[in-house]
């Protein structure tokens, strides 16, 4: 089954249709898909559990978003991978886009990513071949690239849960981390989101796959129409 077809038979039948009109539109449709699955599950939990004890904002604009991803409710201790902080002035951040990234990495803990060079997806995956049981990325830090926000999963499934973070929380986390261990909590239920699929924000290199399905829409439309004219000639 392709992974359209694993975010689809989640959602209720009465949806379904609307959805399969749209799976042309490659990474966006795939936003869509998992958003209408949210009428099945409820919101995540996210919290620090040492050395502080605190309840994490799930909102886009808040303090986290969620990933789509597994069922999961995971304590663990936090290990940064390769972040670039203070962040550059242009985009840089290649954060556990690579294996080598995980070099020293604590099997057992959540990997805290940084946005930037490949899609949260692939992160959550390099974090889990490594032995991450969750994984965090948060925004890269420059102009624009801030907030929680629902960032493109480019068709990336991950099996592990996977927030996306504020860089505002994402670097008081990896300061928190770098006086010591930091413990958190992830509770993921199905494939809920915080807000609508147009707010999913897809990383540079996604833009021209999301084109190209959209020309391809784009070229399908217009041949069927073509093909259609001449029968709605005969009907004068």
């Amino acid at each position: 089954m392709t992974i359209f077809g694993h975010v689809l038979a989640e959602v209720p039948a009465w949806r379904r249709s609307s959805i399969r009109n749209v799976a042309a539109g490659g990474a966006g449709a795939l936003a869509l898909a998992a958003f209408a699955s949210s009428a099945l599950a409820g919101p995540p939990t996210f919290e620090q559990i040492g050395p502080n004890v605190r309840t994490y904002v799930f909102a886009v604009g808040g303090d986290y978003t969620q990933y789509f991803g597994p069922i999961a409710d995971v304590t663990a201790t936090l290990d940064a991978v390769a972040l670039t902080l203070p962040p550059t002035a242009v985009m840089s951040s290649t954060s556990g886009c690579a294996a080598a990234d995980f070099v020293g990495f604590t099997p057992g803990s959540i990997a805290l990513m940084q946005r930037g060079g490949c899609s949260p997806g692939e992160k959550a995956i390099n974090a889990a071949a490594a032995g991450a049981v969750g994984a965090l990325v948060f925004n890269e830090g420059q102009i624009g690239r801030t907030e929680a926000a629902l960032f493109s999963y480019a068709g990336f499934l991950p099996t592990i849960p996977t927030f996306n973070l504020s860089f505002a929380l994402g670097n008081e986390l990896a300061v928190a981390l770098s006086s010591g261990p930091v413990t958190l909590r992830m509770v993921t239920d199905e494939a809920y989101f915080a807000a609508s699929p147009l707010s999913a924000v897809p990383e540079p290199a996604v833009w021209s796959m999301m084109i190209c399905g959209f020309a391809l829409v784009g070229a399908g439309l217009r041949r069927r129409r073509s093909w259609r004219a001449p029968a709605e000639a005969r009907l004068i």
